[in-house]
């Protein structure tokens, strides 16, 4: 919370950051040019047949989208690098849920599932509700907030934040 221009301004900072990540990581995907951050020691991934055969078909996209994945063995895969925007996710787990998605959605347009797999690699890595967060943070988050207009939202339409004047507070109060 802060007071900006007496107006109290209450920010979501999980989707404020969700926001911000997801912004940068899809000028990367647009421009064909995601930040990928080689792994020091590769993940290796067990998948089952169906997840196997679905990554072969879509190597493509997930070059793209950042991650740099080779067979390792008959249903297992090695993650060489993924997209720095990433993080420290539980690779496996997020591999899994990437190809269930990139499943459901083998009949959507391309540029539909990279705004859909973009959203979800932000949620993923953004911070979460109640984390700490450094001066630089915060003050990427306000700049965040200053730059827009108007109702701003995460990629999944949740508000980043919302306003109250002081009138209004005191209205709450019952002072006016």
């Amino acid at each position: 919370m802060l007071e900006v221009e007496k107006k109290l301004l209450v920010i979501d900072q999980h989707a404020a950051h969700e926001r911000l990540l997801f912004d940068k990581y899809c000028a990367q995907v647009d421009a064909g040019d995601v930040i990928k951050q080689p792994l020091l020691v590769p993940h290796v991934v067990d998948l089952s047949a169906d997840e196997m055969s679905i990554l072969m078909d879509h190597r493509q996209f997930m070059d793209q989208m950042g991650f740099e994945i080779e067979e390792f063995g008959p249903l297992t895969v090695m993650v060489r690098s993924v997209p720095m925007i990433l993080g420290q996710a539980q690779m496996a787990d997020f591999l899994h849920e990437t190809l269930a998605q990139v499943d459901k959605r083998a009949s959507v347009q391309t540029s539909t599932l990279k705004h859909s797999q973009v959203a979800t690699i932000a949620c993923k890595a953004a911070i979460k509700a109640g984390d700490p967060l450094t001066g630089e943070e915060i003050e990427q988050l306000l700049d965040l907030v200053r730059q827009h207009q108007g109702a701003l939202t995460c990629p999944h339409g949740r508000p980043i934040f919302f306003e109250m004047t002081k009138y209004e507070i005191e209205k709450r109060f019952k002072r006016v």
